[in-house]
């Protein structure tokens, strides 16, 4: 468990012990899964899974609760999954052929799954999906805008790194510059996204991206060390990061997008997932969950700690977590393609899985709603 301590507005925390869970598998991965596609929607976990043969398709499965409901296929990677309207996901990824980034919005309609698959046409290449506005779908674009004149009179320029498309339309992107955005979600009527300034640079920003006019705003004045996540607590107003370079959870206010505080919550916060009252935060090399109460925003606090029980080998990494919204269930996914030139990828240390026991169920019910 960690305990907290508050210093001139800056929230520390100090490991004084570590509680190993009990894990179940819900389901194995490829060994060479690269990707991370899990999230908890419309009563289901949905899990993305990668082809194990080159010529075969990408697939995406349902779980309610810890029982496979059903599963659908598409011909692109399964590399983000996002909750899209109420029974439906959106899975974004790459495709074999055509070699084109894909959108696939996946329908639960009573237990039954559905797809429908959008290519994403030569001219722009989808990597995250960061929300919708006036019936168009946003990306992001990290190698920007192949089409964009400007730069090819001055290389000094950020690139046009997002655009939007509709089922209809071709991609259109937005008159704004950015270098490398990784991710993002809407809150209300703007996207915030964050960024890295260049490939293996851990220099990154939040921004707050307005559709309407156009305006990029950074929160931050000076660059932060990785972020990785970024999430929205609505009952406060707050939206909370990872940054995963500098072991932090940092906190923004929304209206003001001054920072309000951080804390230390490990060293490599990879992904968060909200529950009730608590923020989960997933580590990703010390494979670890920390379970952060919110509800009093100015001082919140760690409730509980679940360490995974098995062995590199079988769990390599923490590169995603989801939480059941109605049990407070943690779910965790490890994806780190094994290298067949490299090593000899005999082990299966690619898989989903839950916590079970004591602890795991203490935070769910500190946390609950």
């Amino acid at each position: 468990m960690r305990g907290l301590a508050i210093l001139l507005g800056v929230w520390a925390s100090l490991v004084v012990g570590t509680s190993y869970a009990k894990t179940e598998t819900i389901t194995l991965l490829d060994k060479g899964e690269p990707f991370e596609g899990l999230t908890f929607h419309d009563g289901l976990l949905w899990v993305g899974k990668s082809r194990k043969e080159f010529n075969s398709h990408y697939s995406l499965e349902a779980y309610k609760g810890d029982t496979l409901l059903g599963s659908v296929t598409f011909p692109h990677s399964a590399a983000f999954v996002y909750p899209y309207s109420t029974h439906s996901v959106l899975v974004v990824g790459t495709g074999h052929t055509p070699n084109l980034t894909h959108y696939t919005l996946v329908e639960n309609k009573n237990g039954k799954l559905s797809a429908k698959t959008k290519v994403v046409p030569v001219d722009a290449w989808a990597r995250t999906w960061i929300g919708s506005h006036n019936g168009r779908e946003y990306f992001t674009d990290p190698g920007g805008n192949p089409n964009d004149t400007a730069m090819s009179k001055d290389f000094s320029l950020a690139a046009q790194t997002f655009f939007t498309i509709s089922p209809s339309s071709r991609p259109r992107y937005l008159p704004v510059r950015l270098r490398l955005p990784l991710g993002g979600i809407k809150v209300g009527s703007v996207f915030y996204v964050y960024n890295a300034e260049s490939i293996g640079d851990a220099r990154s920003n939040l921004y707050q991206l307005n559709p309407q006019t156009n305006k990029l705003t950074p929160v931050f004045a000076n660059f932060q060390n990785k972020i990785s996540s970024v999430i929205h607590i609505a009952s406060s107003g707050l939206l909370a990061m990872t940054a995963e370079g500098a072991g932090d959870l940092l906190f923004v206010d929304e209206k003001t997008l001054k920072e309000v505080g951080r804390m230390n919550v490990g060293q490599s916060p990879r992904s968060v997932a909200a529950y009730g009252k608590c923020l989960i935060i997933g580590n990703r090399d010390e494979r670890n969950v920390v379970a952060v109460n919110t509800s009093n925003p100015l001082a919140p606090t760690v409730v509980g700690e679940l360490a995974v029980d098995l062995s590199v080998s079988e769990f390599r990494v923490m590169d995603k977590v989801a939480v059941d919204l109605h049990s407070g269930q943690i779910y965790a996914r490890s994806n780190y393609a094994c290298n067949a030139f490299a090593q000899a990828c005999n082990d299966d240390w690619n898989r989903i899985i839950t916590f079970k026991g004591d602890v795991a169920q203490q935070i769910a019910s500190e946390c609950a709603p």
